[in-house]
This record gives C-alpha cells, sequence and structure tokens, in this order.
C-alpha cells in the first residue's frame, strides 16, 4: 500500500480506527432509532385476528401501514404480493397490518373507508395518507420512505 506523503503506516492505522468507530457509532444510533420507531417484533405483513390488537400496534409503531381487503376482491388478491414485498424491505422499521374487511366491518366503517383495496398511512397515531386501490410497488415504497421520514424513523440501515 502506497502512503500519503508525510503519513506513516501507524498514522494510517490511527485513521482508520478513528473511521471504523465513527462508523459504528452511526450504525449503532440507526440500530437504536429504528427500535425506538416500532417496539414491536410481529410478522409482516401482519393479519389482524382481534380489533383490540390495532390500538395496541398504532401506540407502538411511530408508521403504521394498514391494508383494507377482502378475501373475494381480485385486486386486492393483485396488491397483496406487493403490500408484502414492500413489508418484508422495511420490517422492523414499520408495522404493516392487513385487515379483512368481511371480519372487521367496524374498523373500515368508522375510518371512513368504503373501497377495497384502500391502504391507510399512520404516523404518530395520526392518518397522514389514505390511497385507494391498487399501487405500485415503486409508490408504495416512496410512501412508506416518506411516512418515516415524518416520523424521523431511519429508511436504511445508515439513516
Amino acid at each position: 500500500m502506497k502512503l500519503k506523503q508525510g503519513w506513516s503506516k501507524m498514522d494510517v492505522d490511527e485513521e482508520l480506527e478513528r473511521i471504523l468507530q465513527k462508523v459504528s457509532i452511526e450504525f449503532y444510533k440507526s440500530y437504536a432509532r429504528s427500535q425506538e420507531c416500532c417496539k414491536l417484533s410481529i410478522n409482516v405483513p401482519y393479519e389482524l385476528y382481534q380489533e383490540v390488537e390495532l390500538d395496541n400496534i398504532i401506540k407502538k409503531c411511530r408508521v403504521t401501514i394498514i391494508t383494507f381487503y377482502s378475501p373475494t376482491c381480485p385486486y386486492c388478491r393483485a396488491f397483496e404480493p406487493i403490500f408484502r414485498s414492500v413489508s418484508r424491505k422495511f420490517e422492523g422499521k414499520a408495522a404493516f397490518l392487513r385487515i379483512n374487511v368481511y371480519r372487521f366491518p367496524n374498523i373500515p366503517r368508522k375510518l371512513g373507508i368504503f373501497s377495497v383495496p384502500t391502504t391507510l398511512f399512520i404516523v404518530n397515531e395520526k392518518i397522514m395518507r389514505v390511497v385507494p386501490g391498487v399501487i405500485r410497488e415503486e409508490e408504495l415504497e416512496e410512501l412508506v420512505t416518506e411516512s418515516l421520514e415524518i416520523a424521523d424513523c431511519p429508511t436504511n440501515m445508515f439513516n
């Protein structure tokens, strides 16, 4: 390895050590912030089984993305693999829920949702966006990233 003029091998080792220490501190801070963003460990996407779970999840995660669906809806079936793929990319940073409107008709009714699929973006316990219909994967990723940024949550490993 050729060293800069005036640098010794010891200087380079010290500089590398300083850089590594800085990167590890940033990584740890990012990891700690991500743990604060969603204090739940749930499978993604999570299928809601009891109505009381919803409030608990929203309170424990700064960002919650909910898709309302019907098992008989062809658009919902088309959107499911997209929602599943994006939820895996952002696992641990936000909660991703699927709510069957036949099983829980009161939830969409309370929220004013009348069509499926509809995706809800909740940030800091407030509804930030409601998107009816199928969302392209790239667009869904952008909406999730935007929601994480609003909540001051990391959007990638070094953010």
